[in-house]
């Protein structure tokens, strides 16, 4: 149900509505709000929808709305963050939306970068870069997106980054209720719909690495109840035949299935690597997703360069025959 706000109505509608799902994030979430709250930018508004935590998140959620007159909670039975960020679309009561995760946290000047950005001209969305960081705030790495088409795809979280609600509500975007990837299939959907998205070098927002964290915990070895050929299935589903950027989404499907192999195989045996291995590898063959594009195309020239030495290194190991004898190396199940 929802908590009302007895008396503390925000007389203007606000021009950012801010989703936070929340699941078991007490450890993190009151420096997440916090990270919202000390914004310099302040047309906005909270909404924060607890999925059914077991831990004292709502009771961290109820603290917070009893002096702040811009959050609104929600508390409900787990229903996954797909359908949870759905509630929080069609709660949104601002001109724009943008996502954050209950472990992560954004710089000061956050809001007003994007909104500032936004407001320039008529995108749909508008991208920005991200920091990794750990427990005690050193960044990892950093994605620093540029003017390239590729960019967009570099990053394919819903978060860092703004879209325009008139946009998502007009093309009915929504997150698909999926155990994998339905952020990533959300993404792709927003890019096939418009021509009017951007990207910009601002890292104003702080992934959080969480070793707890269910993403992280999820792919400790192939999830048997995970199928891959569906989340693939769905992918080639969205792409219009006349799509202008094909060849870049089967270069992230590369760069994807590739991800998905080396985390997940890491923890399992050579057997079911081998065995992942083919069955992606059918699907990109009968499914004509094939890459064409080298790592060193200029069109993806701003890819992080881990990322294109894990390409050319699995590239030139299938090429040379060597499969088998990497996945008994690699794999530790």
């Amino acid at each position: 149900m929802f908590i009302n706000i007895k008396d503390k109505i925000v007389k203007e509608a606000p021009k950012i509505s801010v989703i936070i799902p929340v699941y078991n994030a007490e450890l993190y979430l009151k420096r997440c709000i916090d990270s919202v709250l000390n914004q310099s930018f302040k047309s906005y508004e909270i909404i924060a929808i607890d999925d059914g935590s077991k831990d004292g998140s709502f009771k961290i959620l109820n603290e917070y709305q009893q002096f702040s007159t811009n959050i609104r909670i929600l508390s409900r039975e787990n229903k996954g963050a797909a359908y949870t960020r759905n509630e929080g679309i069609k709660l949104a009561k601002g001109e724009f939306i943008m996502f954050i995760d209950s472990d992560d946290y954004i710089n000061p000047d956050y809001l007003q970068v994007f909104y500032d950005e936004i407001s320039r001209g008529m995108d749909d969305a508008v991208i920005g870069g991200l920091q990794r960081v750990n427990q005690d705030g050193k960044q990892l790495f950093s994605i620093q997106l540029g003017k390239d088409k590729w960019s967009k795809y570099r990053s394919i979280s819903p978060c860092a980054r703004i879209y325009r609600k008139k946009f998502i509500v007009d093309n009915e975007l929504s997150f698909p209720d999926i155990p994998l990837a339905e952020d990533l299939l959300f993404s792709l959907t927003v890019y096939t719909k418009s021509n009017n998205i951007r990207t910009i070098p601002y890292c104003g927002y702080n992934w959080f690495y969480n070793e707890n964290s269910a993403s992280n915990t999820l792919n400790k070895g192939f999830n048997p109840k995970l199928d891959i050929k569906n989340v693939l299935d769905k992918i080639a589903g969205i792409i219009p035949n006349d799509f202008s950027e094909t060849k870049l989404i089967k270069f992230f499907i590369k760069k994807f299935t590739l991800y998905w192999l080396l985390d997940g195989g890491r923890h399992s045996t050579s057997e079911e690597f081998l065995r992942q291995y083919k069955e992606i590898n059918d699907w990109i063959r009968i499914n004509g997703m094939k890459s064409i594009l080298s790592v060193f195309n200029r069109e993806i020239r701003d890819e992080r360069l881990m990322v294109k030495l894990a390409i050319f290194t699995m590239n030139l190991i299938e090429k040379v025959g060597l499969l088998k004898l990497f996945a008994k190396l690699y794999c530790k199940g």
